[in-house]
């Protein structure tokens, strides 16, 4: 997958990698409370603790600091399920993606939102580098959803659609949290999803991991 070339005069890739960690740190806020228009380059270096050329140093433009603040975090909630179409009970993996995905969007449900906000800013090329990313998080659910079927576990006639669905089930969870939080606690919300998805799935796990489904 071809990457993204953001400019530096640095030879140092340690450096780099370090300098850039403490811009985004520092950007992260701002973008969150003004936006990303409305944030200077200056507001990012002093929120960095960094000079304005020191800034430029190490990235090319704002544009660069918008583009690794959200491949991190897509780059983090990846992590979070990268391995799991290795198990060899389907179920089992589909039940555990399910439970580490939901968790990873709670951890890093700002940077959900904002990145569906702010994407649109990035040229086409950023943009198709972070589908990419977004791609294989849903290529992890396709595999285990086919084992699933291979095996006739799963009984699911368009497997793609299925796996984005359940990418975009995590997601809710960030987008809708005004009004899930008052009723669900974040391990309710996962055992609720557990079982509305290995139910659609055909599995009958779903009655196992299923909970009472009141809210709080």
């Amino acid at each position: 997958m071809a990457q993204v070339k953001i400019r530096t005069y640095s030879k140092e890739k340690q450096l780099v990698n370090e300098r850039r960690q403490q811009i985004t740190k520092g950007a992260l806020h701002l973008f969150l409370k003004n936006g990303y228009h409305q944030t200077s380059v200056r507001q990012i270096a002093e929120a960095s603790g960094m000079s304005v050329g020191s800034i430029y140093h190490y990235i090319g433009s704002k544009e660069d600091i918008l583009y690794l603040l959200i491949e991190e975090g897509l780059e983090k909630t990846l992590s979070s399920i990268r391995g799991l179409q290795e198990i060899a009970d389907p179920v089992e993996a589909l039940s555990k993606a399910v439970d580490k995905w939901n968790r990873s969007i709670d951890e890093f449900q700002d940077m959900t939102v904002f990145a569906y906000q702010e994407m649109r800013n990035l040229n086409h090329e950023m943009r198709t580098r972070l589908q990419e990313i977004d791609m294989r998080a849903a290529a992890i659910f396709e595999r285990i959803l086919s084992e699933g079927v291979r095996q006739d576990k799963f009984h699911v006639e368009n497997v793609k659609l299925f796996a984005h669905t359940m990418l975009v089930l995590g997601h809710m969870w960030a987008f809708r949290r005004w009004f899930l939080r008052r009723h669900y606690t974040l391990e309710q919300y996962i055992q609720l999803q557990k079982q509305l998805i290995l139910s659609a799935a055909g599995t009958a796990k779903a009655q196992e991991d299923s909970t009472p489904s009141k809210g709080r």
